[in-house]
């Protein structure tokens, strides 16, 4: 488990960004929604392989990223598609705004934690990723993040702890195998002076 697993979230989550804004997003009501995340992370706990457990976690991903209407889905995957070319400032005003409008979506909370990560506020990021696990307490990839934070912060036994706690969730990441080292995040956007 351990630092592997961390780095096993983030390339997950980091790959789901790089394809999220392609992907169709059928709407869906909220009884609908939870309905099917019940469904997947049932899957995703009883996969007897890895393959499986990556079919649920890419389909637990996909309905995160369904918004409560079809404006905020739009706009939630614009977010991380600014997220996806380094345009962090853009993403978290865009994050910030959609969170006024759907404040118990919890994947805008999780979206704006990773934007925050990214620029390296880790107190700010701490903060969304606790309001995310607070209306998703399954959230696999927001407890990846923040026991992410926790290394970052000199903090292993407590990032330790914490995915120990995404290995309850998310079984499979427990047991995976050594993983490349992070990729790099994109280079942010520069703001040029007028």
């Amino acid at each position: 488990m351990g630092f592997r697993a961390i780095r096993l979230c983030l390339i997950i989550a980091v790959s789901w960004l790089a394809f999220a804004g392609f992907g169709v997003h059928a709407q869906m009501n909220d009884t609908e929604r939870k309905v099917a995340l019940a469904l997947e992370f049932q899957k995703l706990r009883s996969a007897q392989h890895p393959a499986a457990a990556s079919v649920a976690e890419q389909e637990i991903w996909r309905l995160w990223f369904i918004g409560p209407n079809e404006d905020i889905t739009k706009k939630l995957n614009a977010a991380s598609e600014a997220l996806r070319h380094g345009d962090y400032a853009a993403a978290e005003v865009g994050l910030t705004e959609l969170i006024l409008k759907a404040p118990n979506h919890a994947e805008i909370w999780n979206q704006r934690a990773f934007a925050r990560f990214l620029q390296l506020r880790f107190d700010e990021s701490l903060k969304d990723i606790e309001r995310a696990l607070a209306l998703e307490p399954r959230h696999f990839g927001a407890l990846a993040g923040r026991a992410r934070i926790e290394a970052q912060l000199g903090h292993p036994d407590d990032a330790s702890k914490t995915m120990g706690e995404v290995g309850v969730i998310h079984p499979w990441m427990a047991r995976m195998g050594p993983i490349p080292a992070d990729p790099p995040p994109p280079e942010p956007i520069q703001q040029q002076d007028l």
